[in-house]
This record gives structure tokens, sequence and C-alpha cells, in this order.
């Protein structure tokens, strides 16, 4: 699936009531376009990242903090979890 798609398919997932979160694992500061244009607005509490992958345990509470601060109880919740190594 390229970049187009997934956005396309993450937008009928949020119009159906489901919130998208990202976990991304990255060499750098810089987010890619595609994380957040998958990821449920507002992408500050929504996307996640950690420089390599043995930090993963690091965002464990700040995930489920906003899951369960930002969910109403009629909410529906998928994680969609990517995991991409960028090389400098």
């Amino acid at each position: 699936m390229n970049e187009t798609e997934a956005v396309n398919e993450a937008r009928l997932a949020r119009e159906a009531g489901i919130r998208l979160l990202i976990v991304g694992v990255l060499a750098s500061e810089k987010k890619p376009t595609e994380w957040l244009g998958v990821a449920s607005y507002p992408t500050n509490i929504n996307v996640f990242t950690v420089q390599n992958y043995t930090l993963l345990p690091t965002i464990v509470n700040r995930l489920i903090t906003s899951v369960n601060n930002g969910t109403a109880p009629h909410t529906r919740i998928s994680f969609f979890i990517l995991y991409v190594q960028n090389t400098r």
C-alpha cells in the first residue's frame, strides 16, 4: 500500500469513529508525512515516536494515558502500529 492509499484508508476509518494512533521508530526528529496523514487528530497526542526499538517500552505510559484521557466510552479504538527505521 502506498502513502496515498494508506492516508485514504485511514480517513475512512476515522470517519467510522475509529481512533488511529501511530507508534513509530525513527532516527531523526522529523515525523514522516504518512504518519501525520494516518493518525487521528490532533496528531500531537496520537503520534508517538522513539529513536530506536529498545526505547519502545518508555512510551507505554504515555500511550495508555492518551488512550484513557482521549476516548469517550462509546468510541472504538484501533491501534495502527507502524515501525519504521529511517537511516541518515
